[in-house]
């Protein structure tokens, strides 16, 4: 199992658990540390703020593969984002492109979206081209009407549905697998008590929490775990906005890896919960 640093928190305020955001000078720590525990890309896009720039003034970023996502509405806004992006990165090329907006390979201008990015690509500034998906059904369409290189998607210990129905599918092709909220904006992360008042009575959390008091295990512990049964992942996007929040994970990730007992199906068909920009709904 790889990792990627998210950034989504770097200089940007994100997830319903950080009540503040990386500055310059953590987000170096973090890359840092991040190298040590052989943590191999960067997770960005222009839409988290100043990330991208936060990260090209950290010399560390360098001996990162960076992935961003651009909208790309149009081919030229696509071509101008990733432009704009390296400027921010400071870097001559990305490790991969991909579309923030499932959409677009969809749409009446996909094969035109598609065309640039397989240009974008033969000229060296892309190595990997992708979409960053959030239904299966939409990856499932996408994936039968296009050769992508690269798929982010959402995969967590309550969320099996990618992993169920497209990740072994894309492997079997030829196409990289990255999987994204590992913690969920951090509720899998954190104790009941630390939780909104609308996610108390949540019934797939008070089942995840019951299993972590019973086997022993923090509910970090008990999301990492997940990491551990999904041979169909490549690379998993871990977030974080101090250097010990890293330490932690990979701690729980080494710990976990050690465990043979763990027999456990928590997963949640709840899709409001699953989908965060769901949540005002809850």
């Amino acid at each position: 199992m790889k990792f990627a640093l998210g950034t989504a928190a770097f200089n940007h305020n994100y997830g319903v658990t950080n009540t503040s955001y990386a500055d310059l000078e953590q987000i170096q720590q973090i890359l840092d540390l991040g190298l040590s525990y052989d943590v191999t890309y960067l997770d960005t896009a222009p839409a988290y703020g100043e990330s991208q720039t936060s990260l090209g003034l950290c010399s560390a970023s360098q001996d990162y593969a960076v992935i961003t996502k651009v909208h790309g509405e149009t081919p030229q806004s696509l071509e101008e984002q990733l432009q704009s992006s390296l400027v921010q990165l400071q870097h001559d090329s990305v490790y991969a492109v991909l579309l923030h907006d499932e959409n677009l390979l969809l749409g009446s201008r996909a094969h035109h979206i598609y065309d640039v990015m397989q240009k974008l690509k033969s000229n060296g500034q892309v190595k990997k081209i992708g979409v960053s998906f959030y239904s299966p059904d939409k990856a499932e369409q996408t994936l039968e009407h296009f050769d992508l290189d690269l798929i982010q998607a959402p995969a967590n210990i309550l969320d099996r549905r990618f992993e169920k129905r497209i990740f072994q599918h894309a492997q079997r092709a030829g196409v990289e697998v990255h999987s994204r909220s590992l913690f969920l904006q951090g509720l899998l992360a954190i104790s009941p008590t630390q939780r909104h008042a609308k996610f108390q009575d949540q019934a797939d959390l008070i089942k995840f929490d019951q299993a972590a008091q019973e086997y022993g295990l923090t509910q970090l512990e008990l999301a990492v775990s997940v990491l551990t049964q999904q041979p169909s992942i490549d690379c998993t996007i871990i977030g974080c906005i101090q250097s010990q929040q890293l330490i932690e994970i990979m701690q729980a990730y080494q710990k976990m890896m050690t465990w043979n007992d763990l027999n456990l199906n928590l997963e949640s068909e709840h899709l409001n919960l699953l989908n965060p920009t769901q949540w005002n709904s809850l």
